[in-house]
């Protein structure tokens, strides 16, 4: 599944990277562009300790996140409450734009 997102990562960047780096723990310049590169224009975040955990599994709302976040310019407008057990969680806009 992580190769998977770094293929995604790689092809989503088309810009030059940021001179300042957001996370602590990646490594490799490759993907610390890439990363790096997301998290500037919003699409990936990271965990509040400025670690991006490059060698953990994702979920599968933190990759429908990612999707939706690469093709679409206003997510927030979507809504939530679209099923009974998406509610207000943080995830609730991305799952209800993709049911849409």
């Amino acid at each position: 599944m992580k190769s998977a997102l770094l293929v995604l990562i790689s092809l989503l960047v088309f810009v030059t990277a940021p001179t300042t780096f957001a996370f602590t723990d990646v490594t490799t310049q490759n993907d610390e562009v890439a990363i790096n590169y997301l998290f500037k224009i919003k699409i990936v975040e990271g965990y509040s300790d400025m670690t991006f955990r490059p060698s953990t599994s994702i979920n599968r709302a933190e990759l429908l996140k990612i999707l939706v976040e690469s093709r679409v310019n206003n997510v927030s407008s979507v809504g939530s409450n679209c099923f009974k057990d998406v509610t207000n969680d943080w995830y609730a806009k991305y799952v209800c734009y993709a049911k849409g």
